[in-house]
């Protein structure tokens, strides 16, 4: 499943409820730098959801987020969070422009996100994604009068190839 939105709209909470909801052994990789420890003990307006986490460096690559994910499952977790796999797509789409040729590039990038896709399916374990969208803001007015930019949404900081592929 992926979950999309700005940042600070919870993704990461409501991936961690789903997950809870789904299974009692749960792995976070976190690429946001220990973004996820910020709900160890959340008592919001329920029990925390508990959970075993791992940062992924902000440099992570396909095959690296592939083996992190074979781990998890190997490890006997019934749940997976990837908390901001946009940063991960990032590393994996910035890798096109540094190639020879663009076609190679283009080749080597689809090649990745297969293989990251392919892991996500064949994983004996539910698997939720978070993936912040571009903001988009439009202008408005408040009912005093004064000027408002407010939030409208935005398309998500991964390609087609992988949002079509899971569960959006």
């Amino acid at each position: 499943m992926l979950l999309t939105g700005p940042p600070g709209s919870g993704k990461t909470l409501t991936a961690l409820r789903i997950a809870a909801g789904l299974a009692t052994r749960i792995a976070v990789l976190d690429t946001y730098g220990a973004h996820a420890d910020w709900y160890v003990g959340y008592e919001g307006d329920g029990a925390p959801p508990a959970f075993d986490g791992a940062t992924l460096p902000a440099d992570t690559g396909a095959a690296e987020l592939v083996k992190a994910i074979r781990h998890a499952a190997d490890a006997g977790y019934e749940a997976l969070v990837i908390d901001g796999i946009s940063a991960i797509h990032g590393q994996i789409r910035g890798r096109v422009d540094s190639a020879p040729k663009p076609s190679d590039g283009w080749a080597r990038y689809r090649e990745e996100i297969r293989r990251v896709v392919e892991a996500i399916h064949a994983a004996p374990m539910h698997i939720l994604i978070t993936a912040e969208t571009q903001l988009a803001m439009t202008a408005a007015t408040a009912p005093s009068g004064r000027a408002l930019s407010l939030p409208t949404g935005g398309a998500p900081r991964i390609d087609e190839q992988m949002t079509y592929a899971l569960d959006y």
